[in-house]
């Protein structure tokens, strides 16, 4: 498989990106830091951004050209929310959140 340029020049920071979600879990409704952290990023790359749907939504929205006709549309979904567990192993970007842990896996 081939893996665009520009996508590939990413890799480490969209690393950095996920390992420092880790470390900073926030539970449902509370992911207000990784809301912010997501828009910024989307943001940086040029995308529409939307938030505080449900308190901590983030949406980006991306055009093809000028258009904004949005009978063609498409959606992804994500969870960025952490889950009521005490992480177990010993990582570096280990959660620093006692008893929460990130779903967003290395």
């Amino acid at each position: 498989m081939t893996i665009a340029p520009g996508i590939l020049a990413l890799h480490a920071q969209m690393r950095r990106w996920r390992r420092h979600i880790h470390q900073y879990p926030e539970i449902a409704f509370e992911e207000s830091a990784t809301a912010q952290l997501i828009a910024e990023q989307l943001r940086r790359a040029g995308i529409e951004v939307h938030q505080g749907f449900a308190g901590t939504g983030v949406i980006g929205v991306l055009r093809r050209g000028n258009s904004t006709n949005s009978t063609n549309s498409i959606a992804l979904r994500a969870d960025m929310d952490a889950l009521f567990i005490q992480e177990q192993n010993q990582f570096d970007y280990a959660s620093r959140h006692p008893g929460k842990d990130a779903r967003l896996r290395p």
